[in-house]
C-alpha cells in the first residue's frame, strides 16, 4: 500500500465526525432537510424521482463498488487471486463473518419480535472499514488490501441479497427483466468483439437505472458492469479506468458518503440490556472477527484456500474486527426490519451499531497497527 492512501482514510474519517457533531450540536434538523430533498433524473417516461441520500448511496457508491471490482477482477486474473485457493479465503471468511453474527444475534433475541432483525449484524461497511485500513497502509501487505476488499464485496452483496429476498416486498420484476436484458446486450457486444469501455458505460448507466427503480440496491450496477468489461493488454486498459477513477473515489465520493451517512442523532431512549441492542453490539465486535478468523482457518486447514504471502492470521484478525464496522448497511438493514410497530427501538438499534461500529474500528486499527510494526 502507498502512504497517499493514508490520507483519504484521514478525510473519511474527518467528514465522518463532522457529521456526527453537526446533527449533536444542535443542526440536526437541517442536516436531515438537506439530504431529504428529492431529484428527478431521466427523461420523458422513464425517470427516477430519489432523495439525495439515496441518490449518494446508490448512485456515487456505485461507482465506487465499480472501482473495487475492477480491483478486484484485475487481481483475480493477474495479481493476488490469481491462484484460486486465494480466492477461496475472502469467500470462506465472508460467509463466516456473516454466520456467525447472525446466529449470535438470533440466539439472544430467540422467539421475540426483534428476530426479525438477524440480518444486522451481517453487514460490512466496505468504505469505512476501508478507511481504517488505509491509515496504516504503509504498515501492511498489499495483498491484506485486496483481502478485506474482497470479504467485503462478498459481504456486500449477501447483505444485498438478503434485502432482497428477506426485507423487500416492493421489487419491481419489469425493471429487474428490463436490467437482465441490458447485461444480456453488454455480453453479446463482448462476444461481437466490442472493445470501447465508452459504450460499456453508457450501458451500465442505463443498468443502473433499471436497478434504482427495481428495489435491487442499485451499487451491484457497478460491480457488474466492473466484470463485463473487456480487459485486454495484460489489464492495463481497465487499471487507466480505474487510475481514472480512483481520485474521484478516494477525495469526493467516500467522503461525500461518509459525511451524508454518519449524521446520527444520540438518542436517549436506549436499552442498553435489550436482547437487540446486545445482539448488534455482540454480533459486530465479537461475532465478525469470530467468524472471519474460524472459517479463513478451517478452509485453510481443509485446503481449500490459501493465506497470501505476508499475510499472518494476526492480520485476519484485524481486518476481522474491522469487518464489525456494519454501519451504513447495518442501519440500512435496520430500518427495513424493524416497521412502524417497532419503531421505538430504532434508537437503541442505532447505538447498538454505532458502539460496535466505533468499538470495532478503534479495536481493528489499534491491532492492526501494532501488528504491522511488529511485522514491518
Amino acid at each position: 500500500m502507498h502512504k497517499s492512501a493514508v490520507y483519504p482514510g484521514f478525510l473519511i474519517l474527518l467528514s465522518a465526525v463532522s457529521a456526527l457533531l453537526v446533527c449533536n450540536l444542535g443542526y440536526s434538523g437541517w442536516y436531515n432537510n438537506f439530504f431529504a430533498q428529492y431529484l428527478t433524473l431521466g427523461f420523458a417516461s422513464f425517470q427516477v424521482k430519489k432523495g439525495l441520500l439515496p441518490l449518494i448511496n446508490e448512485g456515487l457508491m456505485a461507482l465506487f463498488f465499480l472501482a473495487v471490482t475492477i480491483e478486484i477482477r484485475y487481481e483475480f486474473t493477474f495479481g493476488s487471486l490469481k491462484e484460486r485457493r486465494h480466492v477461496m479465503l475472502p469467500l470462506c471468511a465472508a460467509i463466516g463473518g456473516m454466520l456467525v453474527p447472525a446466529l449470535i444475534y438470533a440466539y439472544l433475541n430467540w422467539g421475540g419480535e426483534s428476530l426479525v432483525g438477524w440480518a444486522i449484524p451481517t453487514a460490512t461497511d466496505i468504505a469505512f472499514s476501508l478507511a481504517c485500513l488505509m491509515l496504516l497502509s504503509h504498515r501492511l501487505p498489499e495483498s491484506l488490501r485486496v483481502f478485506l476488499l474482497s470479504l467485503a464485496v462478498i459481504d456486500d452483496l449477501g447483505a444485498i441479497l438478503i434485502i432482497a429476498l428477506y426485507y423487500s416486498d416492493h421489487l419491481s420484476y419489469v425493471m429487474i427483466a428490463g436490467g437482465l436484458f441490458v447485461v444480456s446486450v453488454m455480453l453479446l457486444l463482448r462476444h461481437l468483439g466490442i472493445r470501447s469501455h465508452a459504450v460499456y458505460l453508457s450501458l451500465g448507466l442505463l443498468l443502473w437505472g433499471f436497478m434504482l427503480k427495481s428495489g435491487v440496491h442499485a451499487t451491484l450496477s457497478g460491480c457488474v458492469i466492473a466484470i463485463l468489461l473487456p480487459m485486454e493488454n495484460m489489464g492495463e486498459d481497465i487499471m487507466r479506468l480505474y487510475h481514472r477513477l480512483l481520485p474521484w473515489v478516494q477525495y469526493l465520493i467516500l467522503p461525500v458518503f461518509a459525511f451524508a451517512n454518519t449524521g446520527v442523532e444520540l438518542s436517549q431512549d436506549v436499552l442498553y440490556l435489550h436482547p437487540v441492542f446486545l445482539g448488534i453490539v455482540l454480533g459486530l465486535f465479537i461475532g465478525k472477527p469470530l467468524g472471519v478468523v474460524l472459517f479463513s482457518y478451517i478452509a485453510e486447514k481443509l485446503g481449500v484456500a490459501l493465506r497470501p504471502d505476508g499475510v499472518t492470521y494476526h492480520h485476519i484478525l484485524g481486518v476481522g474486527f474491522l469487518c464489525g464496522i456494519g454501519f451504513t448497511m447495518s442501519l440500512f438493514v435496520g430500518m427495513l426490519a424493524f416497521d412502524e410497530e417497532m419503531v421505538p427501538l430504532m434508537g437503541t438499534v442505532r447505538a447498538a451499531i454505532l458502539s460496535a461500529s466505533l468499538l470495532a474500528g478503534i479495536v481493528g486499527t489499534s491491532y492492526l497497527a501494532i501488528v504491522g510494526s511488529k511485522y514491518e
